[in-house]
């Protein structure tokens, strides 16, 4: 996998899906962040298997490919860049070098790792305003959840 993107646009992808990730998690794939390369663009897929969150953004791929690396330390690395730096990242014989102002050599989990998501209309998906998709059962049971505790508020 061959990527360049902006830091911009990395940051503003993981921190969409740094809420569905666990910092401490019994198994170490779930404190990671999937990211896939392809025709489409730079892929970035978060979850706690009870939460998904998938994000795409648009990048300059190279060579296509996929890895999983630690979510909260490869957003902490992108944040100390300076803004409109240009990233690239390599993958090459399973580690992963990321590229900017400064570089970083993130532990790195295969994307066989990851457990298998469903596409897109396999879920039903309710698209958002920006380029991330809601599952529309997570959607509902969030409202309910919401209509729910509001109603049994207690004064």
């Amino acid at each position: 996998m061959k990527v360049n993107i902006l830091q911009e646009s990395l940051l503003q992808a993981l921190e969409a899906v740094l809420p569905a990730i666990k910092k401490v998690s019994f198994m170490p794939v779930f404190e990671t962040v999937a990211i896939t390369a392809d025709e489409n663009g730079l892929t970035q897929v978060g979850t706690a298997l009870e939460t998904t969150i998938i994000t795409t953004v648009s990048a300059t791929v190279k060579e296509v490919g996929g890895i999983c690396l630690p979510a909260h330390t490869l957003t902490e690395f992108v944040k100390t860049l300076p803004q409109g730096a240009k990233l690239s990242m390599n993958l090459k014989e399973g580690k992963v070098r990321v590229k900017g102002s400064s570089q970083a050599t993130p532990t790195a989990i295969s994307i066989d790792e990851f457990p298998p998501m469903a596409t897109r209309k396999e879920l039903r998906c309710i698209p958002s305003t920006r380029k991330h998709w809601l599952p529309g059962s997570s959607a509902r049971r969030l409202l309910l959840r919401k209509a729910t505790s509001v109603t049994h508020v207690r004064y």
